[in-house]
């Protein structure tokens, strides 16, 4: 390092005295060169002053000799090379120089400088009278200056040299003497610096103690780094020491937690084992005949002992959770199941304190998620408990919003509202703290351990969010919480009581309480219904009325039973003497099934359905399906209607020649069936190709066009159709299992006549035929009624009534239709995931819509719906995990049909 240093520092001296040596040279050599060619120019000053007046009255008085002289005076001068006299003279005068000089001078770059004089004439007598005689040339070399020049040059060069030279040995030596070897005890201190010898000063010998630079700045830095390091050292072997306490601590703790949770759950057992017995055995004794005074004790024995259970319950899930041994599972679950076996838990509670309990649920929540649904129900559970434990009056109400949804998740916000006593600020500040409730006096007034709360706050934030809580004294409570779920496979479909309740008509919802009415008109509202609501028995007999004398009379009625004045039993007894028009009756309770039926029986008031609060809506969508008209009979009355209406259809059908465009062979032998029912000759065309092909070759009256089709679809041969003047009035009936808002323009757009929608509902087919081929009066004979009756049980995944009214209930041709389907579409998934796998969109839409179309028809409702589930995806661009749960769904609803289909076949 030392070498390295100096070398650098005499190379940097050395570039810098040559610098300025050359500058100091170029200064000095220019300077002499201005004072050269000044003294040139004196020179040449002095000869026009001194010469060459002179030089002219020679030349005048034509005195050769003189003239020659006076040359050869001026040529002797400094730097001169040449002097010469012209004019008009009557004899040659030699010029006068160096021309030898003057040549080499040219030769080797020294430049030459020449001044002509002009020799003038004044006569004395006239001294105005000026005559030019003649001229004087003279020419001066700098051969001279320059070489003066490279004199003064060299010797500056070496003077510098030479001071340069002593200047780096002297420099050398300083630095030797001053830095270089102070460093070079530094760099030795700090080589052999080590834990062990952090403690020794670093100390530069020879050092003046009263002066201070650099150097001792450096040193005194290294000194207080070691220092540093000293101290770094000490606090880490501190902070290794505690450490090490602390794992033994650790350890400590943790044996003691898992002690203490071992005894906690032996604790549990050995409790929980008397407790069973006590709970088991008083409930035997309450059952046995016990007089009032024995039964009082039982009683209370009875629900002591669960009172104690819960506690313990409590206090063993506050430890799991203190020992983060409880853990937040995901699983696929029902959200309408988890709200109504809430209902049911907190329905008893509610009762028994006369309070309404509501559900309410918005619209759009889906109803298969993935989550705990274990730990969701507890506080759930906890949260409403408490609200009716708070509340003497009024209700309690349990509700989900949906927040935001995106991608395969959706962002819910559970709330429980009450009417109860309310909170204080203070109050909500201590509330999720364990073992504390509100105030000492509602733990005497209310009871509890105050660990609920405390546990559900946990269990909500282990779930990703947080209980709030919005209370005012003597106004109630309202506790919420945000949680983000993923839905399940299923889950996108849209809710029952979203979808627009397939009859309508006009609802009336009698309740006295008015929270209560409202969720019910809301949740009838979004079924379709035109609702309107009444708040006791008296305006609900008089609404009625009224509408059936307008003309416009409710189709149901949603009954509370217990009202003040005219309760709901004798409401609907009135109502069911009210003659025609009058509406279906659902009862509505807060309190004992059993015992509102016992009533009803007692007045012999018959309802068609029997609801318990807290409505939800599936139970509503339900119940009101089943007192309008439930699906199969509604389609097993729309058969008979047809069954009636063949004879007509036939008298306009029969004979009429139909090409059928349609690829799935099992759509073909229906469709064939049902058109040869009613006298129609068909043919078959399984693409558009093969339909334009036949259009060619026979005469058609009309043609039934099935819109998706591998090659050419419905829509392409639909507009080559009509490209053809002879088809161009051809009818062309789309039959599709496009039933979407804008498919039916789409068709017409295409050039299509009609549209029928699949699954076929034969009326609908029938007149749409019987529209574009016009009254006919022959009836030729038909194929005969398949009369094959067999007893077929209801399927796994098979609506079979509503396959069976598909068909006009010819079972033979609804079973071939089932060994079809069994022998076709067993490989469904593994051709369709092919097909997606290559991106071939075609084909993907065109399987999906054939396998709706045909599920449909056969009364597979649930491979239909996640058909189209998995289509509304695909449509959506949803992820590939999204595509991949939606085909595992409709792969599942197929292998169900399939195994059904196997048993009925091999029995």
């Amino acid at each position: 390092m030392t070498s390295s240093i100096t070398r650098r520092m005499t190379v940097l001296v050395l570039m810098i005295s040559l610098v300025i040596a050359l500058l100091a040279a170029a200064y000095q050599i220019y300077g002499g060169y201005r004072a050269g060619l000044r003294a040139v120019q004196d020179n040449l000053h002095m000869i026009e002053y001194s010469h060459v007046p002179a030089l002219t009255a020679n030349v005048w008085l034509l005195d050769q000799s003189l003239i020659e002289k006076q040359l050869e005076g001026i040529a002797q001068l400094p730097d001169i090379t040449y002097a010469g006299v012209t004019g008009d003279l009557p004899f040659q005068v030699k010029a006068k120089g160096r021309a030898q000089a003057q040549s080499e001078a040219v030769r080797f770059g020294a430049p030459t400088l020449s001044h002509t004089y002009s020799l003038v004439y004044t006569d004395p007598l006239h001294p105005e009278q000026h005559q030019p005689i003649g001229q004087l040339r003279v020419e001066v070399s700098l051969e001279g200056l320059y070489a003066r020049l490279k004199e003064t040059a060299v010797t500056i060069v070496v003077a510098e040299v030479v001071r340069t030279t002593i200047l780096a040995f002297a420099l050398i030596m300083g630095m030797r003497l001053l830095i270089t070897r102070h460093l070079t005890q530094i760099a030795t201190f700090s080589s052999r610096l080590s834990i062990d010898n952090l403690d020794t000063p670093l100390m530069l010998s020879q050092r003046h103690l009263h002066r201070h630079d650099e150097i001792d700045a450096l040193v005194e830095s290294i000194n207080g780094m070691r220092l540093s390091l000293m101290s770094e050292i000490d606090k880490r072997h501190e902070v290794e020491s505690r450490s090490q306490q602390l794992t033994i601590e650790k350890e400590a703790a943790v044996l003691a937690n898992e002690t203490k949770s071992e005894f906690l759950a032996n604790m549990s057992h050995e409790i929980r084992t008397p407790m069973n017995a006590i709970i088991g055995m008083s409930e035997l004794a309450l059952q046995s005949g016990l007089n009032d005074r024995q039964s009082n004790y039982v009683q209370k024995v009875h629900t002591s002992a669960k009172l104690l259970l819960g506690i313990i319950n409590d206090i063993l899930d506050f430890s799991k959770i203190e020992a983060g041994k409880l853990d937040i599972e995901s699983v696929e679950f029902s959200l309408n199941e988890l709200l109504g076996g809430l209902a049911d838990l907190i329905g008893l509670k509610a009762e028994e304190k006369d309070l309404e309990l509501l559900i309410v649920q918005s619209p759009d929540v889906p109803d298969r998620l993935m989550g705990d649904p274990l730990r969701l129900h507890q506080v759930l559970v906890n949260l409403a408990s408490n609200a009716v434990k708070f509340t003497s009056h009024g209700e309690v109400i349990v509700g989900v919003d949906e927040v935001e949804r995106s991608a395969g998740s959706v962002r819910l916000r559970f709330w429980v509202k009450d009417t109860g006593v309310g909170m204080s600020e203070a109050q909500q500040a201590r509330l999720f703290t364990p073992f504390t409730q509100a105030e000492m006096s509602t733990a005497r007034r209310f009871g509890g351990t105050g660990l609920g709360l405390a546990i559900s706050q946990r269990l909500v934030r282990m779930m990703g969010s947080s209980i709030e809580v919005d209370s005012h004294e003597g106004k109630g409570s309202t506790f919420y919480f945000n949680l983000r779920l993923d839905m399940a496979a299923a889950s996108t479909a849209p809710h029952p009581a979203a979808l627009p309740f397939p009859t309508g008509g006009r609802l009336l919802v009698v309740d006295d309480n008015a929270a209560a009415r409202q969720v019910l008109v809301n949740m009838a509202a979004r079924m379709g219904f035109q609702v309107d609501e009444a708040h006791d028995g008296e305006q609900a007999l008089r609404m009625v009325n009224d509408a059936r004398d307008a003309g416009r009379p409710f189709q149901l009625v949603l009954l509370d039973w217990k009202m003040p004045g005219l309760d709901g039993v004798s409401c609907a007894r009135r109502l069911a003497l009210a003659g025609h028009d009058r509406p279906q009756v659902l009862m509505v309770t807060a309190f004992s099934r059993d015992e509102v039926l016992r009533r009803m029986r007692q007045e012999q008031v018959q309802v068609q359905a029997v609801l318990t609060k807290p409505v939800t809506p599936s139970s509503l969508y339900d119940a009101c399906q089943r007192a309008l008209l439930p699906t199969a009979d509604k389609v097993m009355a729309e058969t008979r209607e047809v069954k009636l209406a063949l004879p007509d259809h036939r008298a306009r059908l029969s004979g009429v020649r139909v090409l059928l465009a349609e690829d799935n062979e099992i759509n073909q032998e229906l469709a064939v069936e049902l058109l040869q029912r009613v006298g129609i000759t068909v043919a078959v065309a399984k693409d558009g190709y093969s339909a334009l092909q036949m259009l060619g070759e026979q005469s058609f009256d009309m043609v039934l066009m099935d819109c998706q089709m591998p090659g050419m679809d419905g829509y392409t041969a639909t507009r080559r159709i009509r490209e053809n003047p002879a088809w161009r009035e051809l009818p062309v009936i789309a039959m599709t299992a496009n039933a979407m808002l804008g498919d039916r323009e789409k068709a017409l757009a295409a050039g299509m006549n009609d549209h029928v929608a699949k699954p076929i509902d034969v009326e609908d087919l029938y007149r749409a035929l019987s529209r574009w081929a016009g009254a006919r009066g022959t009836d030729k004979a038909g194929v005969p009624e398949d009369t094959v009756a067999q007893d077929m049980m209801g399927l796994p995944g098979l609506d079979m009534a509503l396959g069976r009214a598909r068909t006009l209930n010819n079972d033979a041709l609804y079973m071939r239709m089932l060994r079809m389907f069994a022998q076709r579409e067993r490989d469904f998934i593994r051709d369709w995931r092919l097909a997606y796998e290559r991106g071939d969109q075609v084909t993907v839409e065109r399987m999906l819509h054939t396998m709706h179309s045909v599920a449909a028809t056969l009364g597979a409702l649930g491979v239909s719906q996640a058909c189209q589930q998995l289509r509304a995806d695909l449509q959506a661009h949803a992820s590939r995990e999204v595509i991949e749960r939606g085909l595992g769904a409709l792969s599942r609803e197929i292998n169900q049909v399939l195994a059904g289909i196997d048993t009925l076949i091999a029995a």
